[in-house]
């Protein structure tokens, strides 16, 4: 699996099946993903009426849900937060390929929400947060540490522009592996005892 950071809460997954784009940017340079899935937050009762658009080759994912195409398992968890004063809905990805469990972070979740979507998502190898700078309330790095910790996350890749809390995250964990381009993860790179924190440079 190889694991390319694309925009400042956009992240893209490489598996042998296909590939995940996840808040890919408008005009992004690369091959085309195979699924598209989206944390944005939506105003609550904003759900999209269409859970799954598939366009050809393409399909995009928006809520909650079990879905699958190819090989490649997915499972959304809603949760509600308030950004600037509204009440939003944001969802949480589980993606299974490859024998590879990737978490990744609704935008903005409470921390309710994400202990509820760990409890039914199990354990996972990669957990994706993202680190933003913004006045909007979000998951700090204890909190990132303990869900990390909880679900026995062995890498840990936050996305974002937020370098102060990405720092903090890998302190917290206390190892950290700088990288630029992709992380390229086996699956026998999991059995390490360890967590580590993966920081795209």
């Amino acid at each position: 699996m190889e694991i390319h950071q694309t925009a400042t809460t956009g992240v893209a997954l490489k598996f042998s099946e296909g590939i995940v784009a996840v808040n890919p940017p408008e005009k992004s340079k690369g091959p085309s993903p195979t699924i598209i899935l989206s944390t944005y937050p939506v105003p609550v009762g904003g759900w999209m009426s269409t859970h799954k658009t598939d366009s050809g080759e393409q399909c995009l994912f928006q809520n909650a849900g079990e879905y699958e195409k190819e090989g490649i398992y997915i499972r959304g968890f809603g949760g509600e937060t308030e950004i600037q004063g509204v009440q939003v809905q944001t969802t949480a990805w589980c993606i299974d390929a490859e024998g590879i469990r990737v978490f990744i972070l609704g935008d903005s979740m409470e921390q309710k929400d994400i202990t509820q979507a760990m409890s039914d998502a199990g354990d996972i190898d990669v957990l994706i947060p993202f680190c933003v700078t913004t006045k909007d309330k979000r998951i700090d790095a204890v909190g990132i540490a303990s869900v990390a910790a909880a679900t026995q996350a062995q890498r840990i890749v936050p996305i974002g522009d937020n370098e102060a809390l990405k720092k903090k995250l890998a302190k917290e964990l206390g190892d950290a592996e700088e990288i630029t381009g992709k992380y390229v993860l086996k699956k026998k790179e999991l059995l390490e005892a360890k967590a580590k924190v993966i920081l795209f440079l």
